[in-house]
């Protein structure tokens, strides 16, 4: 304590200790207020792990769940009872416990599926892809839209974000019962700020993508790359069995990979793990989107397969095939190549052979580094059975045939729908990871 020695006067020493009780008050508010912000966490935290027994094991007892997360049954019937208040899990029957007294029962607990909606949204180079999902990833409407170059890229976001308000209202679902927007989008993606570092063949300044459409929608939004979303997808809705290893490899108008590791995402110390798209196959290869000469997009996608058939489209090139399409560029398709293909077509099937070639090879020179449980391709032009097929083809010259029989899986996600990325990573982001809590804290803030 301070002793007045008259150096200080009563009022002066006072303060002193006002001061010093005030920092002590202040002290104790701060511990209650971090344990007010820890026990929140763990509440949190505990929802989370509720939610993803139920997700991984299906319905599940109060004592089952108790007993996973090392709970005791008193807290677990809290927290659950909370969360079926909520909306969130609901009870869907009893059943006989085999081990307990005759006659006992316990109730089965289960998400309830239809308790919010998300939307998920996917912006490649030639369109944009719109769905609205349940918390089970089921799409209820799915709308695609043309890309318009022709604006800003933030004007095109608002025409999005005006999109998804008119499908919600087509829909009758109010905005307060989507709980997150999930946006995959192609090229570099700052996971911090949600902004697209470089959108190849969209834009390639810096669009500022989460902030756009959260002042839009006034609805929480989380963007990654749109092959990391559609693998996150793939993982969660199609792929059979416990995958938690495994290459994505999406081949479109571009090409693109993404890795899976324990079940998430591998980003790489500076968010460019996976992309295969770019790796440097031909040093005196075509220039690509991404300013690199030779890069396997460049080379194999279905894109640069396109521009290298049409360039040499012509009678005197492609007998065949332009006898097939009667000379009609527009007339070309899957079914016909195919055909001028195994017709002996020499300038067509010298542009296959090359674009799979490369293609395997890049395959395989990340199996190589990364040896996956799983290798998943995805794309419509891995359903035309001749593209399919030199594919394997090509990728057996290099692997074992008892290895590829095993590895190679073409997925079954519908590439129609490509918007499952972003439904996924809205459900992962806005409902898992977080337990289920109410995101209108986050929507007050992107208001304010």
């Amino acid at each position: 304590m301070l002793k007045n020695n008259g150096l200080f006067d009563d009022k002066l020493s006072d303060k002193i200790g006002l001061k010093q009780l005030n920092g002590a008050e202040e002290g104790e508010n701060e511990m209650v207020r971090n344990k007010g912000i820890n026990m929140s966490t763990i509440k949190q935290e505990n929802r989370a792990s509720i939610l993803k027994i139920l997700k991984t094991n299906g319905a599940a007892s109060r004592k089952d769940i108790a007993d996973i997360i090392e709970l005791t049954p008193a807290a677990v019937t809290i927290i659950v009872n909370e969360m079926i208040q909520e909306g969130i899990i609901k009870e869907v029957g009893q059943l006989e416990e085999k081990d307990k007294r005759a006659g006992r029962r316990k109730m089965l607990l289960n998400i309830e599926y239809s308790y919010k909606h998300v939307i998920g949204i996917n912006i490649e180079s030639d369109k944009v892809s719109i769905g609205i999902a349940n918390l089970n990833g089921q799409i209820i409407h799915h709308h695609v839209m043309q890309l318009d170059k022709t604006i800003a890229p933030t004007q095109f976001l608002k025409k999005i974000a005006s999109t998804c308000m008119k499908i919600l209202w087509k829909q009758n679902i109010v905005r307060e019962n989507v709980i997150g927007v999930g946006v995959g989008i192609v090229g570099r993606v700052d996971l911090v700020s949600g902004s697209s570092k470089h959108a190849y063949g969209l834009w390639r300044e810096e669009v500022e993508v989460k902030r756009t459409l959260e002042h839009a929608l006034s609805i929480p939004v989380v963007i990654d790359n749109n092959v990391r979303a559609l693998a996150l997808a793939e993982m969660e809705y199609a792929s059979e069995g416990n995958l938690d290893n495994m290459l994505f490899v999406k081949c479109g108008p571009g090409i693109g990979s993404a890795m899976i590791i324990n079940r998430e995402i591998y980003y790489g110390t500076h968010s460019m793990a996976g992309e295969i798209g770019h790796m440097v196959m031909d040093d005196d290869g075509p220039i690509c989107k991404c300013g690199q000469r030779g890069c396997l997009e460049a080379l194999a996608s279905q894109e640069a397969m396109i521009k290298r058939l049409l360039n040499d489209f012509s009678k005197e090139n492609m007998p065949i095939l332009y006898a097939l399409t009667r000379g009609c560029r527009e007339s070309i398709s899957f079914a016909n190549m195919e055909l001028a293909y195994e017709s002996g077509e020499t300038m067509l099937q010298s542009i296959i052979d090359e674009a799979t070639a490369y293609l395997a090879r890049g395959i395989v020179n990340v199996i190589r580094v990364y040896d996956p449980k799983k290798v998943i391709l995805y794309g419509e032009i891995f359903k035309w059975p001749l593209f399919h097929a030199r594919v394997l083809y090509r990728l057996r010259q290099i692997i074992s045939d008892d290895i590829l029989h095993e590895l190679i899986v073409i997925s079954s996600l519908e590439s129609e729908s490509d918007c499952i990325g972003g439904i996924a990573l809205a459900i992962r982001t806005y409902f898992y990871k977080i337990g289920g809590m109410n995101t209108h804290d986050l929507i007050k803030k992107i208001n304010l």
